[in-house]
């Protein structure tokens, strides 16, 4: 450009002091021009290898991570086998690529859906001539493991075993250590002495036993088994001449990765081919080479057989066992209260004046054991009620006043938005005792929320709730399974994790029924019905007829209590499902 207008100024020079030969000048001009699109043209051909370079680059880092990521799947599912772990749910990815399973030891397994690989770029046009054609794909080696006759599981390249650069098998499991050596048996023990003869004459007693001897010493201890060999996660890279490498050591050495033949397998497509001649024009220029085309991964397939779930993953078959369905303890606890008659349920989950009333003894008698429908229940004990209703938690908060954990619609400053992390509890659920630990948010806009059963596979949210609506107060209590996600009891406090993904929770409603109440030491005792629509009280089986362990609550917060020796009550009650 520089040139162009030094020459337009000497153009205006010539004509200002003479003549010029006009001709000569108008083709300086055209050669410039020529010679600045020339420029042009070079700088735009570089932009264009610029990108077409990046763009190669992008693709090979996307192949490398597909094919790792692939690998680590894999690996997953490997060690899922390998530790006899179980699938207890799966479910579809929100972008819809593929699928997310928690395992039964909380872990999760990604599976992505295969993709179709991408066309390498065109090649550059050749002066007036066609396009060259695409650049090949790049290649991603087809990775999975395969079972050896020695029963386990080996890495594959395009499915023939993956050797390393010894030319040994990698493989994709631990292999089992063998069993040490049996101690030695220990010496016998030395005799013990005889006893001492009878006197001679008449026929002695016989001599008692000597004492046995002592056991001998033990044996020295057996040869210590050698330990099993862990699984090799093979990682992947491309080098910087294009070809496929594999570290066996966590990416501290690097070794090419050959196919089946011994050839170094290539990451990248070759080079599109020469355009041929226009119809006019001369000899289109060589095509440079097309970026990597990014192979899409094996399809991906679920199917659940039975107690089996079978996933296709990488033309590999994993059959691995369908966990047991997780437990929401809240889910043992019947819909509703027993009704007067003792022999069903009543049909309304919220009405205070719905059900029957009976004494600790009536209640042990007649639902210890009880088959109601195609099911059996049982009067749950303290432990079972504080499997849903925690306890109070003076034992763990100094000064070890009563700190009831369940708190609602309480307005005192010193009773609100209370937080109790990692408290212990000991419940029982399905006969079993449990220890756990759980944290608490208490009387946070008059609710209490938890996150409870942490540590175990029953981790669920649990919301508390005191519904005021006449003659159908009642405390509404919701659970959630939260087993193999990452909660905390802070997300569960926002109304958002409530309002959503809330097909599977569990809701049990307890009226305010009030209780029936004897004073033994009145004149003229009367059975009066005190509370209804106040107060809820339900027996446990725990304790005896003149003390005995029973859940309240009041429209404060809820408790438990142990009645008093000199009074008898009859009170609602709420049955436990038996589960083996």
């Amino acid at each position: 450009m520089k040139k162009f207008f030094a020459t337009i100024t000497l153009v205006a020079m010539f004509l200002i002091v003479g003549c010029v030969d006009l001709d000569e000048l108008w083709n300086e001009i055209d050669f410039l021009r020529k010679q600045n699109q020339e420029q042009a043209n070079d700088l735009e051909e570089q932009k264009a290898k610029v990108a077409t370079l990046e763009a190669l680059l992008e693709n090979l880092e996307q192949l490398t991570s597909n094919a790792n990521s692939e690998i680590g799947t894999i690996k997953g599912l490997v060690d899922a086998l390998t530790n006899k772990l179980s699938i207890v749910s799966y479910k579809e990815l929100a972008d819809k690529s593929g699928y997310e399973l928690t395992m039964s030891d909380g872990s999760k397994i990604i599976l992505k859906h295969g993709t179709d690989g991408a066309d390498g770029n065109d090649g550059k046009d050749g002066k007036d001539g066609t396009d060259g054609k695409d650049g090949v794909d790049g290649i991603t080696p087809d990775i999975g493991v395969k079972q050896h006759e020695d029963g386990l599981l080996y890495w594959t390249i395009n499915g023939e075993f993956l050797l390393d650069s010894d030319g040994n098998m990698i493989p994709a499991q631990g292999k089992d250590g063998q069993d040490g050596q049996d101690g030695k048996d220990g010496r016998d023990g030395k005799d013990g002495a005889d006893g001492k003869d009878g006197a001679q004459g008449v026929p002695g007693t016989p001599g008692a036993d000597g004492k046995d001897g002592k056991d001998g010493a033990q044996g020295p201890q057996g040869v210590s088994g050698t330990d099993g060999k862990d699984g090799i996660t093979p990682l992947l890279r491309i080098n910087s001449n294009l070809y496929w490498e594999m570290s066996l050591d966590g990416g501290k050495t690097w070794q090419l990765m050959k196919n089946s033949l011994g050839i170094p397998i290539r990451a990248q497509g070759p080079p599109g081919s020469q355009g041929p001649a226009g119809n006019d024009g001369a000899e289109g220029a060589q095509g440079p080479p097309g970026p990597a085309g990014q192979d899409g991964d094996a399809n991906l397939t679920i199917i659940e057989s039975g107690d089996i779930i079978i996933i296709i993953y990488g033309n590999q078959t994993f059959r691995i066992p369908k966990a047991p369905p997780l437990l929401n303890p809240l889910s043992l606890v019947a819909v509703y209260n027993i009704r007067p008659d003792g022999q069903d349920f009543v049909t309304s989950e919220t009405s205070c004046t719905a059900s029957g009333y009976f004494t600790f003894t009536q209640a042990v008698d007649q639902f210890t054991n009880i088959q109601i429908g195609d099911k059996y229940y049982h009067l749950p004990s303290q432990s079972e009620w504080i499997s849903i209703f925690p306890l109070d938690i003076r034992p763990y908060i100094l000064p070890h006043i009563p700190t009831h954990v369940v708190r609602f619609n309480s307005n005192i400053p010193a009773n609100s938005n209370l937080s109790y992390n990692n408290i212990p509890e000991n419940v029982t659920v399905k006969g079993q005792d449990i220890a756990m630990t759980s944290d608490f948010r208490v009387n946070f806009n008059h609710v209490t929320y938890a996150l409870r059963y942490k540590g175990t596979n029953m981790e669920t949210a649990w919301k508390y709730e005191r519904i005021d609506q006449g003659n159908d107060t009642h405390v509404k209590v919701t659970s959630r399974l939260l087993y193999g996600t990452n909660t905390t009891v802070d997300d569960i406090i926002l109304a958002d994790f409530w309002n959503s993904d809330n097909d599977n929770d569990v809701i049990r409603r307890f009226p305010a029924g009030g209780q029936y109440e004897y004073d033994l030491n009145h004149p003229f005792p009367e059975d009066e019905l005190d509370g209804v629509g106040t107060y809820g009280y339900y027996t446990s089986s725990t304790g005896t007829q003149d003390t005995y362990w029973y859940m309240t609550f009041c429209t404060l917060y809820l408790d438990y209590i142990d009645s008093w020796e000199d009074y008898r009550f009859r009170q609602t009650i709420r049955l436990f499902e038996t589960v083996n």
